[in-house]
């Protein structure tokens, strides 16, 4: 994927400039983790690191609806966009530059976000283990999933047209449980996985999807990092009490706790999911 296509940005600011700066304006998923219904505490003081959020909208949201002590930083690549979002709010921090190789801050915040970018970035795993050394204790960030099959990454089967650049970007379509499982390796020492999704209709008519639309899931997944999780000799593996014994040692971690909310509905194993029907 050509990194051009997200600095040709006259039609983005123009889309992010009048659209995305207030709080009703994004996804009810979106705002799902800030609501209370994904019982994040500490969320009016929190400090939060945007990645790819345009020209700040998110930031100029939250300080507006959630929290005027929120503290606000985002980076983008599109220096037009990061350029109004300066003049228009001067409470947002703006960094124009790629996540991560850009980034130079030697700095945590409480919670990172990545909203519409994050589907277009084919090299999630990788991504997932930047964000996390980042991430004091929350990532936050808006997926597609499907429930069956594998995790759809072909530019040629799922992408759509990224604004005036016209290049192609990858709409990637995690599995679930995929997703689930990587985010419950040793090295991302998580301890919740919360999802809060749903079907969604009348999709972009420039969008294509190796799916159909009722096949996808919608949402954003919270992931609840336990810094220190894992030290002591425990492990990120599941295990059995004759494991236990045999080994020697005697904290064996399980998976995280995992919450699914899929239109209401709630699960909190596998097998649950397993059970969504989409009949």
């Amino acid at each position: 994927m050509s990194t051009s296509a997200y600095e040709r940005g006259v039609y983005n600011k123009q889309v992010y400039s009048t659209w995305r700066t207030k709080w009703p304006e994004f996804f009810p998923s979106e705002r799902y983790f800030f609501e209370g219904g994904g019982a994040v505490p500490g969320v009016k003081e929190m400090s939060i690191l945007d990645v790819g959020g345009a020209a700040g909208g998110l930031g100029m949201a939250l300080l507006d609806s959630v929290s005027s002590d929120i503290k606000y930083f985002n980076i983008d690549p599109d220096k037009e966009a990061n350029k109004w979002g300066r003049q228009a709010d001067p409470r947002l921090e703006l960094m124009d530059g790629y996540f991560p190789q850009d980034f130079k801050l030697d700095r945590k915040f409480d919670m990172v976000t990545m909203f519409a970018l994050f589907p277009q970035i084919p090299d999630w795993k990788s991504l997932l283990l930047s964000l996390k050394k980042v991430s004091k204790k929350y990532i936050n960030l808006a997926v597609s999933v499907r429930l069956d099959g594998p995790t759809v990454v072909d530019i040629d089967t799922s992408y759509f047209y990224y604004f005036d650049s016209g290049e192609r970007v990858h709409q990637v379509v995690h599995n679930i449980y995929e997703l689930f499982n990587f985010c419950s390796i040793t090295e991302m020492e998580v301890s919740e996985i919360k999802f809060f999704g749903y079907r969604t209709k009348n999709n972009q008519p420039d969008a294509f999807r190796a799916l159909p639309d009722n096949k996808i899931i919608k949402g954003n997944i919270l992931i609840v990092i336990d810094e220190g999780r894992f030290a002591e000799g425990r492990t990120g593996g599941c295990s059995n009490a004759e494991t236990r014994s045999a080994s020697g040692v005697t904290r064996f971690n399980v998976r995280p706790d995992i919450e699914v909310n899929i239109e209401g509905n709630i699960y909190r194993n596998y097998n649950e999911i397993d059970t969504f029907s989409f009949d």
